[in-house]
């Protein structure tokens, strides 16, 4: 059997159902004048909430021979629908205008320091070419990174030997409550 592939129109009425006697393994609704809309296969599947852009299938050798949409927006909702057998591929969609990526340029290493015990302490400062702010744990014990109101059970945990990586260009703290000094490492991406 050659492989196929047809569409119709179908509109479904505010808050209701229509049944449509087509046959194929796969379809897609390309078109919905609302995404609030369920399908359903033949009339022993359950109903699917669906939206216009899937594409559903079948595995391989299975058929369906009936399909049921049902509208779940409150206006009539008219859906495109494609469906058939075989493998049909849809490469229609382009891009318009440029789209521009921002590279980060710069790395500035800051020297390790060291957090004193039980204290907010500022390692990196209001940087607004920051892209990326990092700090790793040097230490032994978990410590704490966010604002200048860190403390315990207060900002992320950031266990020994792991990083905290964030886009941010706010000014960054650490706190941390081992009983001494803990030394952990600050970097930022310009």
């Amino acid at each position: 059997m050659a492989e196929q592939l047809s569409s119709i129109l179908v509109n479904v009425p505010a808050n209701g159902e229509v049944s449509v006697n087509v046959t194929g393994a796969f379809l897609s609704v390309t078109e919905a004048t609302s995404s609030d809309f369920d399908l359903a296969l033949d009339d022993n599947t359950p109903w699917i909430v669906f939206d216009k852009g899937i594409r559903y299938a079948l595995p391989v050798g299975q058929m369906f021979a009936r399909v049921r949409f049902r509208d779940r927006s409150g206006s009539t909702n008219a859906l495109r629908v494609y469906y058939g057998d075989g493998v049909f591929d849809d490469n229609r969609v382009s891009i318009a205008g440029s789209i521009v990526l921002e590279v980060p340029s710069d790395l500035t290493s800051t020297a390790d320091q060291a957090i004193p015990n039980i204290t907010a302490t500022q390692v990196l400062s209001v940087n607004l070419s920051r892209k990326i702010a990092t700090v790793q744990n040097l230490g032994g014990t978990t410590i704490r990174v966010g604002d200048a109101s860190v403390a315990v059970a207060r900002g992320w945990a950031v266990g020994p030997g792991a990083s905290w990586e964030y886009a941010t260009t706010a000014a960054v703290y650490v706190y941390q409550d081992s009983g001494a000094a803990l030394t952990i490492a600050a970097n930022e991406v310009e």
